[in-house]
């Protein structure tokens, strides 16, 4: 099998790359506490502001409720409009300021690491150098740290080839092949 891909990007491969990242951190654990510490302050802000000195009525105890019902569920369309609105008219600016985004890439791979080659730049990172990983039906994505990523279209890889590069960074993440990593050539074939 070939190891390697070359695409030119386009703006709707870095749309892609960033709605899978905002949906990746919308889902982490820790954004989740921190909505519900955020929901619950507000909240508790209701009940001081509905609190009146003759006790709890009927009015009150209702906003509350529906408050309790509707913040939540406002919150999580309100980041949906974001992503799948204003989320893409940014990629789009950012994809247009940043030329490194609008070149051919050639994208190899091996034990040793993913290759990266444009007509500028060239770079190998070992797999164990990313952080996690995220992929969709459009896209791999491939983690330095929580906010920095490179991206790869899958629609540059066959189905077979995006497989293999997934078996292969797995694989050599957990450890299992880290003494073949350290011969294997770039771009070779299998």
């Amino acid at each position: 099998m070939d190891r390697a891909a070359t695409i030119t990007l386009t703006e709707q491969d870095f749309i892609a790359s960033q709605r899978l990242h905002a949906w990746d951190y919308l889902r982490r654990r820790v954004l989740s506490w921190r909505f519900a510490v955020v929901w619950l302050v507000i909240l508790l802000g209701l009940a001081v502001l509905f609190l009146q000195p003759g006790g709890w009525d009927m009015t009150t105890i209702a906003a509350l409720a529906v408050a309790a019902i509707v913040l939540p569920i406002a919150s999580i369309l309100l980041a949906m409009l974001i992503n799948r609105v204003f989320g893409p008219a940014a990629a789009r600016r950012i994809f247009r300021q940043q030329k490194s985004l609008q070149q051919t890439v050639e994208y190899a791979w091996s034990d040793a690491g993913l290759k990266t080659r444009t007509a500028r730049s060239e770079s190998l990172v070992p797999w164990t150098d990313y952080w996690k990983w995220r992929q969709d039906a459009t896209t791999l994505l491939l983690y330095h740290s929580d906010r920095l990523y490179q991206f790869v279209p899958k629609r540059a890889l066959t189905p077979e080839q995006a497989a293999d590069m997934v078996a292969v960074m797995e694989r050599q993440r957990s450890g299992a092949g880290a003494v073949a990593a350290s011969s294997a050539s770039i771009g070779s074939q299998t």
